[in-house]
């Protein structure tokens, strides 16, 4: 009855990725790093832990469920593009595959190997026909704001005509998600006569 969902926690924790794809016109693509626990876990891979040690860790920091399967199968990340899929282009992603950190290992070392960085990256893109979506891990060049997005840290990209948009945030963990809800509501308090509902997806 006239109330309001505000959502923002629900992608990128403290990064405002809804924010700023909210205000750009004549989006065409957007790609990021969308998971927190994701990009925890491949770094201490990175830095010589094994998976579990890895997961165990993100678990005792508050960074990952006692179920990680969301996170780490690229599920988490595939519902975070389509919401930002949604904001940009008026309609949801085609169904589409997601890939998560299979033999997570080996990938780091792979992409280590070629002096590039490992990254869950999920992305979409504007067609004739709508909207394409994507979730794959993928070796980034050193230099790629994705690559230089560490620890818990999200980051997004905008690519419009005029050029790129790019946000950073931590994405994981109570004071990320806190500081999201707590923008709704100082957005709602600016904003009087609204009926708001304030949650996380």
């Amino acid at each position: 009855t006239g109330s309001e969902l505000l959502f923002s926690a629900s992608v990128g924790g403290a990064l405002p990725a809804i924010e700023l794809v909210r205000r750009l016109q004549g989006i065409q693509r957007i790609e990021g790093v969308l998971n927190g626990t994701c990009n925890f876990v491949i770094d201490r891979i990175s830095s010589g832990q094994d998976l579990e040690a890895a997961i165990f860790e993100a678990q005792q920091a508050g960074y990952a469920e006692a179920d990680p399967s969301t996170d780490l199968s690229g599920s988490d990340a595939a519902h975070k593009i389509s919401v930002l899929a949604r904001e940009a282009f008026g309609v949801s992603p085609r169904p589409f595959q997601f890939f998560g950190l299979t033999d997570a290992v080996e990938q780091v070392a792979k992409a280590a190997a070629c002096g590039k960085t490992l990254r869950l990256v999920a992305s979409c893109y504007a067609t004739p026909d709508g909207c394409e979506a994507r979730v794959e891990t993928q070796q980034c060049p050193a230099d790629s704001p994705l690559a230089q997005t560490e620890g818990v840290g999200n980051c997004v990209i905008v690519r419009t005509g005029s050029g790129e948009q790019i946000v950073r945030g931590k994405g994981a963990g109570r004071w990320p998600t806190t500081e999201a809800v707590v923008a709704d509501l100082l957005d709602l308090h600016r904003a009087p006569g609204r009926n708001p509902v304030v949650g996380r997806a």
